[in-house]
Parts: C-alpha cells; sequence; structure tokens
C-alpha cells in the first residue's frame, strides 16, 4: 500500500482593516476564491460600500487583513468584488441605480461610501 496522504487545513479568517500606508507591516495573501469568498462576507455582513480608489487609500482603513496576510487589490478588480458584494446588500438598488464603484474621486454624483471605522 501506499503512503496516506494527509491533508493540513489552515484556518483563515478576516482579521480587521488596515489602511494603504500599513501594508509593509504584513505580508501579502493570496488572491483565491476563499479570501474572495470571506472579503464579501464581510462587506455584506456589515454593509460595507468601500470604492477602488478610498479601498487603495493611505487615509482609509479598507484593505481587509485576514490571518495570513493583507489583500490590496487594483481599482477595477475592486470594483467587480464590490458590486457583486452590493447585489446582496441593497438587491433592488443594485439593479436600479447601478453604482460604480471603481474610483469615487472621479465622479459627478460619488457613490455613497459606508467605511469600515474601527482598527
Amino acid at each position: 500500500m501506499g503512503t496516506p496522504l494527509f491533508e493540513v487545513i489552515i484556518m483563515v479568517r478576516f482579521n480587521r482593516w488596515i489602511s494603504a500606508d500599513e501594508i509593509d507591516e504584513y505580508r501579502e495573501c493570496a488572491f483565491d476564491e476563499f479570501h474572495e469568498d470571506l472579503l464579501i462576507k464581510e462587506l455584506v455582513d456589515h454593509k460595507y460600500i468601500i470604492c477602488g480608489d478610498t479601498h487603495q487609500s493611505e487615509e482609509h482603513r479598507c484593505v481587509p487583513l485576514f490571518s495570513d496576510g493583507y489583500l490590496l487589490l487594483s481599482m477595477r478588480r475592486w470594483k467587480e468584488i464590490m458590486s457583486y458584494a452590493y447585489g446582496y446588500i441593497e438587491p433592488l438598488r443594485s439593479v436600479l441605480d447601478d453604482p460604480d464603484f471603481y474610483m469615487r474621486a472621479t465622479l459627478e454624483e460619488p457613490t455613497e461610501e459606508n467605511l469600515p471605522c474601527c482598527p
């Protein structure tokens, strides 16, 4: 008989939000379906609305920190994730309003954000 294979299961969890200027203190985690699902759950559970430029900002704590590292995404990829999460946060409004989560600073009528407030 062959050697049995053992799977090591590492429990990754969402820890908190940090700002982009704090990322040097941590390592970057892999961007995979598991981390994406944890991020979407955090956004939906707390009804956070975060645009891509705010996510990358050093002024706001909008970079997700997981137990295995931080996740800093492009504004385009953040917009895709936020749009998906928004469909659960505001199902009817997401269809009718189609808010833009890419770059709030450039919008004539900026998307109203609901940001994490605590470190």
